[in-house]
């Protein structure tokens, strides 16, 4: 059975989260009331109803016309929102609350994590930010945008406290450690992300999620970045239970009785 503190704390989460980025959105919570406003809210429901009604995932257009200024992942995320709910104003901007609900998700649990106790806190602090609030209520590809960009941040910061572990143990010195990551992070910016070297730098994975957010690219960068992160994650952990391993075993005092 959850602890009541987990079940308390997960309540508090989902309420003031659905409050913040839901409220005003749906028609339960006033949302068919407010139509789509602006140039831009009703020119991109109308690029994804077109792309529906064509049954084409692959060209943007407006009014039959190749539409390419903007990543697709917006109109990807229209379009089945279109097919689940229907063709409404409200609809439209249910992509950016759930973008804006899966960065909250994701700084919940990378703080729960890295930072225990603060997690809460910092998720709440999050969803109640005035930008995050404000695109999570506009049918625009911003949101979208914004949360690759926070996902790709957060996937580099947790790849980069077990390879700051690893180089703590190489070089416990802080002044060369932290002059190691520059290095690692310098060469990631030198290096042609195309070629092959680029990949097996630790923050390769960065630049294909922000790549497959801003360009209009297929979902493999996506996935090449997904699986980079995760197999770099669990490089750099294996690596720092070995090491730690070792040091345990020649400290015998450090080791528990």
């Amino acid at each position: 059975m959850p602890q009541w503190a987990t079940v308390r704390e997960v309540a508090v989460f989902l309420l003031f989260t659905i409050y913040f980025l839901l409220y005003g959105l749906t028609p339960i919570f006033g949302g068919d009331g407010l139509g789509l406003v602006g140039a831009d809210e009703p020119r991109y429901a109308q690029v994804a109803r077109e792309m529906l009604a064509r049954h084409d995932w692959i060209t943007p257009t407006l009014n039959g016309t190749p539409w390419l200024e903007k990543p697709p992942l917006y109109y990807w995320q229209a379009m089945i929102a279109f097919a689940i709910f229907g063709v409404r104003d409200w609809v439209a901007r249910v992509p950016s609350a759930i973008d804006a609900s899966l960065v909250v998700l994701a700084v919940y649990f990378f703080l729960k994590k890295l930072r225990p106790g603060f997690h809460l806190d910092g998720a709440l602090m999050t969803a109640s930010a005035a930008g995050l609030v404000g695109f999570a209520h506009s049918a625009s590809t911003d949101m979208p945008l914004a949360a690759m960009f926070s996902l790709a941040m957060l996937c580099c910061v947790v790849i980069a406290a077990p390879l700051g572990m690893l180089v703590g143990y190489v070089l416990p010195r802080e002044m060369e450690g932290t002059l190691l990551l520059l290095t690692a992070v310098a060469l990631q910016m030198i290096i042609d992300p195309a070629s092959r070297i680029a990949k097996l730098t630790p923050f390769w994975s960065s630049r294909e999620i922000g790549t497959y957010a801003v360009d209009h690219t297929g979902t493999g960068y996506l996935v090449r970045g997904a699986v980079h992160g995760a197999v770099v994650i669990l490089l750099m952990l294996a690596f720092v239970a070995i090491a730690s391993s070792a040091r345990l075993r020649r400290r015998s005092h450090l080791r528990r009785a």
